[in-house]
Parts: C-alpha cells; structure tokens; sequence
C-alpha cells in the first residue's frame, strides 16, 4: 500500500472489540484509503543506498 492513499490508521489492541472479525488474535489496523489531491501526479525520489522510489498517482476530480 502506498502512503499517498491513506487518510487516517486505527489500531486496536487485544482481543476483546467485536469490530475486529473471528480471526484477530493480536489486534487489528483499520485503513481509511482516499486521495486528498486529485489530478495525475508524477513523482521520483531517491533513498538511501541508491535507491530509487517512482510514483505514478491518478485520482479523477469529482470521484469518490
């Protein structure tokens, strides 16, 4: 998952909410997915070690 789709992350620890499903043991993360900036985006970045990280981002205006 890239970081440029996520809005807002919940974690819930244990066992014990509902919520979760059958098969939490340890806990749940919840992502709430969405881009802020709509339109094409091109991007490239480097890292450490030469490393190089690409994006290619389209989120049409007025879609959900």
């Amino acid at each position: 998952m890239i970081p440029e789709v996520v809005r807002t992350v919940r974690v819930t620890e244990g066992v014990v909410d509902p919520r979760q499903g059958d098969f939490a043991v340890a806990g749940s993360v919840d992502f709430g997915l969405g881009v802020t900036e709509r339109g094409f985006r091109l991007r490239t970045t480097a890292g450490s070690f030469g490393t190089l990280r690409q994006l290619v981002l389209f989120a049409p205006e007025g879609e959900p």
